[in-house]
């Protein structure tokens, strides 16, 4: 095990859109960021076998639970915003607002910031416009929604190819994030599965992951647990908190 140092001013579990958020802005005010993030991180191809190895491997990216729900998540620098459909959906702000809670101005922010507009009419496809056209006839309000796209790189055509988006840099995902961290000062490592977090006193002092075969700890004044909706709760039973995820249920498709 390697000896625990405090190197860094925030650790940052996770490299999705909520890690790399946190990590990209953080880095950009001099803080000292380690990123740690459990997949890998070489260039998005749109291929099949990167594709399996990143979102469909039994145990790892793809589960079973029981047995009949199979839930998937992508183990790759980025996230599942690598391969998600794009869709910007704002947060419910009147469930926030009950709780004290005001995101309208990051929300804002976000707008100004980040690729996001309806998509327009010529990357909408035919069959997307014959429910449009339907859906419209029988009084519904059907109007394409807000997309996470810089739709001057996307094909022509009437269509949008969602394997492709990726490599071209048309659908914005959470890796521009990251390495806008990295152009900043923050370290990557990959191939880091985090096993728990560190704490004394009920406040969090660093974590313990595995790298290949090695158990390695590092110390931070911050962690920021960003590990996805499955493997948050599960880095926070292994550090004692047992009713973490328990009786919660989300779709990763909507």
């Amino acid at each position: 095990m390697s000896p625990e140092r405090e190197e860094y001013d925030a650790v940052v579990v996770g490299t999705g859109p909520g890690g790399a958020t946190v990590a990209h802005e953080l880095a950009r005010k001099s803080r000292r960021v380690l990123m740690l993030e459990w997949g890998r991180n070489e260039p998005i191809t749109g291929g099949m076998l990167q594709t399996f190895r990143e979102l469909g491997r039994p145990g790892r990216s793809l589960l079973v639970t029981y047995g009949l729900l199979a839930t998937v998540r992508a183990i790759t620098a980025g996230g599942c915003s690598v391969y998600f459909y794009g869709t910007a959906t704002e947060p419910p702000h009147e469930m926030f607002d009950r709780h004290g809670v005001d995101l309208r101005t990051w929300v804002g922010e976000a707008r100004s910031e980040l690729p996001i507009a309806p998509l327009g009419e010529d990357l909408i496809g035919p069959r997307a416009r014959s429910i449009m056209s339907s859906a419209r006839s029988l009084g519904f309000d059907w109007n394409p929604i807000d997309k996470f796209v810089r739709q001057d790189r996307c094909r022509s055509g009437g269509w949008l190819d969602f394997y492709a988006a990726p490599s071209v840099g048309a659908k914005w995902n959470a890796r521009e994030f990251v390495q806008d961290a990295a152009e900043n000062g923050a370290t990557l490592e990959t191939g880091a599965r985090v096993r728990r977090v560190l704490h004394s006193g009920g406040q969090a002092t660093g974590v313990e992951y595995t790298r290949g075969s090695e158990v390695r700890t590092v110390r931070a004044g911050t962690v920021i647990l960003s590990a996805g909706g499955i493997g948050t709760p599960v880095v926070l039973r292994s550090s004692g908190i047992g009713s973490a995820g328990r009786d919660f249920f989300f779709d990763p498709m909507i």
